[in-house]
């Protein structure tokens, strides 16, 4: 997390561990939006919603498939500013 401020680490650690809590899985970092699914388990999912909001209802949805997390390194944003809403995601 090198060059994050202190208040941005400990909002990214705090928001995953009671994301993954409310889930019941030890995920690492629930928000990455970076993700790779096999597509026979998300051909079938509807009404999915459009935006940054649907890589939470996927993972609901497909709670009881197996996964591994890739980890990804939290970097300061070279532009723009986050769209992420925790309130959103639950």
């Amino acid at each position: 997390m090198d060059g994050v401020p202190r208040w941005r680490q400990a909002a990214s650690i705090i928001g995953n561990r009671v994301f993954g809590k409310l889930m019941g899985w030890p995920v690492r970092d629930g928000t990455s939006g970076f993700r790779a699914y096999r597509r026979e388990l998300v051909k079938h999912l509807e009404n999915l919603p459009a935006g940054f909001d649907v890589q939470g209802k996927i993972i609901l949805r497909l709670a009881d498939a197996r996964f591994a997390e890739i980890p990804l390194r939290l970097t300061v944003r070279s532009g723009g500013k986050s769209k992420l809403r925790y309130g959103r995601l639950m």
